[in-house]
């Protein structure tokens, strides 16, 4: 099977890299993301996993919708795997949401991601969305930097539950024989739990300290939004097509060999 990969210099794609190191990758640096272009580059393709998007900054239409729709357009029989957002579902308080669950995006980032899954369900049957928790891994720098400071002493800003969820967890999901939609996150870790985690496999001894939000807010501006709110999910669907959560202990070692 001949895979493709959108997005390719982002992140995540790393992960993806990894596990199919021989898949046609697509990024700004080789493909214009328009619709002709995207036809010629997967007409052979069998797989498209398409990552291409943004969360912050200018252009999250341009990025996340009509990238997509070129996408489409430009498709076969191709499956397609969409790496979606909870976001959908709005960035508030949440509990025990799964895909029956209304989606109400309060952000121009969660509505754009919902758009684009009705494009794509509208227009392309052959699809999985996944729609993916707080990705956290090894190869995101802002978790190195935080478990540094966490070295010096380990601190939260509100004991919430945050749906963190591997990127390798989500390659895996990618791997599944799916379709439709699906919640591909934990169901939801306590920030104290957390950093009890953190603290035995890194073996910190200092208790944490509760720091003030808008303290946090000023140091980490939109960053700290997944810390302060309090989402839990129910994910039985995904669990029992076959996916497995990896224990946010083992996810916490990949970090070792960069600390």
């Amino acid at each position: 099977m001949k895979i493709a990969i959108t997005g390719a210099s982002g992140t995540l794609a790393r992960y993806f890299k990894e596990e199919f190191p021989d898949a046609l990758l697509l990024s700004r640096k080789n493909c214009t993301y328009e619709t002709e272009d995207l036809r010629k580059k997967l007409k052979d393709v069998d797989y498209v996993i398409h990552l291409a998007g943004k969360i912050f900054g200018k252009d999250l239409f341009k990025a996340n919708v009509k990238v997509t729709e070129n996408l489409v357009n430009a498709l076969d029989k191709q499956k397609l795997f969409f790496a979606s957002t909870i976001a959908v579902y709005g960035r508030r308080d949440l509990e025990n949401v799964d895909e029956n669950t209304e989606s109400e995006p309060n952000d121009l980032y969660g509505l754009t991601k919902l758009y684009a899954e009705h494009i794509i369900r509208e227009t392309h049957k052959n699809h999985v969305i996944a729609r993916i928790g707080t990705i956290y891994g090894e190869y995101y720098s802002i978790y190195i930097k935080m478990l540094k400071l966490w070295k010096v002493w380990p601190f939260y800003f509100k004991n919430v539950r945050v749906p963190f969820t591997y990127a390798r967890d989500v390659v895996e999901f990618s791997k599944l024989p799916l379709k439709g939609t699906y919640i591909v996150s934990s169901p939801g870790y306590k920030m104290l739990e957390i950093i009890n985690d953190v603290k035995e496999v890194l073996g910190i001894k200092k208790p944490p300290i509760k720091v003030p939000v808008p303290l946090g807010k000023l140091l980490l501006k939109e960053k700290i939004v997944p810390l302060i709110l309090d989402r839990s999910f129910n994910v039985e669907k995904s669990l029992n097509r076959g996916w497995k959560i990896t224990p946010f202990k083992e996810g916490i070692k990949a970090f070792l060999p960069y600390l």
